[in-house]
């Protein structure tokens, strides 16, 4: 199945829409998964009306420790931009799947439109207007331009491993999160999905997950006033007992140790 004129018609949609919201990340004391990144990520969330919230597209910049609205039951848009490629993960009420597209022609356009809606946020993170609604536009017609240049190629470029992580990501915190679960959103088998882990990431499928929570939990300790319980329960721990040895051995300091010294 090419998707690519289905997420097209999507970005559509919400750059003629006048309703949507354009912000940018500036950081989060609090939250209950945040996190940060060497890459520009942009989101996109119910642009198609699809959804009883008010659509947005979010632009979080390298760096900057930011919350997540990923929520299975919309439809949501990530664009993913590391150095000279880009990613695409989209998901429909909770199906999904990615692609990175090995030539998208007018990407490097992208960055210096990033920098420069970065450049107009205030301390809140959004734009004045008519800038917003502008910036929106200009943004989601790159991305078209991406799309379309990358054209159907991308049909047999979808990334299991991509896919995997992207979900994995959003999905983390949930303690009944298992690899069978993982495996079914990427299209794969739970062995073949772990094969093609360890060839493209040097460790399994829960190897990574259990990385992913413990990069949060330690998020959490250092960005926010939660509990170590709370810290464990909101990455996806469903005990302290077991969250401590995991914390400990990543980071060869308890923690409640860690809590302390920061």
């Amino acid at each position: 199945m090419d998707i690519v004129p289905h997420i097209i018609q999507y970005i559509q949609a919400g750059r003629e829409a006048a309703e949507v919201q354009l912000r940018v990340d500036v950081g989060v004391q609090s939250g209950k998964m945040p996190h940060r990144h060497d890459y520009w990520e942009v989101k996109g969330t119910a642009l198609d009306g699809g959804s009883d919230t008010l659509p947005q597209i979010v632009v979080s910049p390298p760096g900057v420790i930011h919350d997540t609205f990923i929520d299975g039951r919309k439809h949501e848009l990530t664009f993913i931009f590391e150095q000279t490629r880009f990613v695409c993960c989209f998901r429909h009420h909770g199906v999904g799947g990615s692609f990175a597209p090995s030539h998208a022609g007018g990407l490097p356009a992208i960055y210096p439109l990033l920098t420069a809606i970065q450049g107009y946020a205030d301390d809140s993170g959004t734009l004045p207007p008519p800038l917003a609604d502008d910036a929106r536009r200009l943004l989601l017609a790159v991305f078209i331009n991406i799309l379309e240049r990358a054209g159907r190629k991308v049909q047999n470029e979808t990334d299991p491993v991509y896919t995997a992580r992207w979900f994995m990501e959003s999905s983390f915190a949930d303690m009944s999160l298992d690899v069978g679960q993982i495996a079914e959103v990427a299209g794969q088998s739970p062995q073949n999905l772990n094969r093609l882990f360890r060839l493209k990431m040097g460790s399994s499928v829960w190897k990574c997950l259990m990385e992913m929570r413990l990069r949060h939990a330690r998020e959490l300790l250092e960005t926010s006033s939660v509990t170590v319980m709370e810290a464990a329960h909101l990455s996806g721990f469903a005990d302290r007992s077991n969250f401590s040895k995991y914390f400990t051995r990543a980071f060869g300091i308890s923690p409640a140790a860690y809590r302390k010294q920061g």
